[in-house]
């Protein structure tokens, strides 16, 4: 046993030296970028369909509901996927099974070009989103690989913007796509970034998870350990409250398409441009709580952002019982719901994490596919709820926020504070 702990010990000292060598300087110069593009990829190819929707749904001579679907079921294969992924590139590396997600991304993104029925794209989204769920996990194993100390949280802090931005821009980019070429080049041109991004990894990527670190898989042990997670009261106060928040932004994401195009006769590119000061909320309640974080307590944060996120969807709700006609009152009013999941995301996840004493990955992926896997609930509750306006999808949003503000409220210092 004492051998084999120096032989482990030996090839991780062997490894590290290598990944600090002169003679890896180059191989390992494009992964910053890679992860980046794919963390972007993997933000955006959701979030780039929501102006097509309506135009979906009248395609194919169905309800609004039904072309919802596709956005829940992308988030479905996308949160379960990365479950999964990060357990088992422990045991195949990571090399292989980010090559694997993006070939099975863009394939099925090119054969969505093609579908010719909602059953058909149905079953498509799921395996996009089971493809691209290597980019939601994947990348902050690799960095972890290769990279520590302060270029670590150097580059932890730009996916940290880019979740943000991505999903701004992109209803942008698919508003211009819809209008100028037609919803179905989405597909096509998301199926060409995969091919570009999987052409990029295959010839920038080397495996940074080596051999000697790896062990077999084992599921028994990766129900077990989620299992205790989910058992984890404390980390589970925490860990809801980015799912809860998330879950309320995606009905809002995936009404305002239809509200606004449909409703207020907006076109495709000009409704891209609202989501942007939308999201703009989630940037700016980050970096509100990275500049005071030394000021102010975590939970001073989660209770500003549920707040926030009360402030938005009232100010959503009276504007909707008014009948207002104006996007950008609506936009500008669920700027402060953004801001308040910003605030939240940034200060449960720290707070979590901090109650998972084994298991860090397992915690991490935990709070990130259930974010995924909420938001996929959302849509699917926006397609149930929506009348022709944010009424019945707001009131499940308020549902939402009122939960949060009441765990938030009602948690003490010592849930907060782990004793020595």
């Amino acid at each position: 046993m004492k051998k084999k702990i120096q032989r482990v010990a030996g090839s991780m000292k062997e490894f590290e030296d290598q990944m600090t060598s002169r003679k890896t300087v180059v191989p390992y110069k494009f992964i910053p970028s890679l992860m980046i593009l794919a963390s972007a990829l993997c933000a955006m190819s959701t979030t780039i369909l929501t102006p097509a929707l309506p135009f979906i749904a009248h395609y194919f001579d169905s309800s609004n509901d039904a072309a919802q679907k596709i956005l829940s079921l992308n988030l479905l294969g996308v949160g379960l996927s990365g479950l999964i992924y990060g357990a088992i590139s422990e045991s195949l590396g990571r090399r292989f099974l980010f090559l694997t997600g993006i070939t099975l991304f863009s394939v099925s993104a090119f054969l969505s070009f093609f579908a010719e029925s909602f059953n058909i794209l149905w079953g498509l989204q799921i395996i996009q989103g089971c493809g691209i769920g290597c980019a939601a996990v994947l990348p902050l194993a690799v960095i972890r690989d290769v990279y520590s100390g302060k270029r670590a949280a150097y580059l932890m802090s730009l996916f940290g913007i880019l979740m943000a931005l991505s999903p701004a821009l992109s209803p942008l980019v698919g508003g211009v796509i819809t209008e100028y070429l037609g919803w179905e080049f989405i597909f096509l041109i998301l199926g060409g970034v995969g091919i570009v991004l999987g052409a990029g990894l295959f010839f920038g990527l080397p495996e940074t998870h080596p051999q000697e670190l790896r062990h077999p898989v084992s599921f028994l042990l990766l129900f077990k350990n989620y299992g205790r997670l989910l058992k984890n009261t404390k980390f589970l106060r925490f860990a809801v409250l980015p799912w809860f928040s998330f879950s309320g932004l995606w009905v809002y994401s995936s009404t305002a398409p239809f509200v606004f195009i449909e409703n207020l006769g907006l076109t495709p590119m000009e409704y891209g441009k609202y989501p942007i000061i939308t999201i703009l909320g989630v940037v700016i309640g980050n970096i509100f709580v990275n500049r005071l974080i030394k000021v102010l307590e975590l939970l001073t944060f989660l209770k500003i952002g549920s707040m926030s996120l009360l402030l938005g969807i009232s100010g959503l709700l009276v504007a909707t019982g008014y009948d207002c006609k104006d996007p950008l009152f609506y936009a500008s009013i669920m700027f402060f719901y953004c801001f308040g999941f910003g605030s939240l995301w940034s200060a449960s996840l720290s707070l979590a994490m901090d109650h998972v004493s084994y298991g860090k990955g397992y915690g991490a992926a935990l709070i990130r596919s259930g974010q995924l896997l909420s938001g996929s609930l959302g849509v699917m509750v926006s397609g149930l709820l929506y009348q022709g306006s944010f009424l019945f999808p707001g009131l499940f949003i308020l549902a939402c926020s009122m939960a949060i503000t009441v765990l938030v409220w009602t948690t003490s210092k010592s849930e907060i504070y782990i004793s020595d």
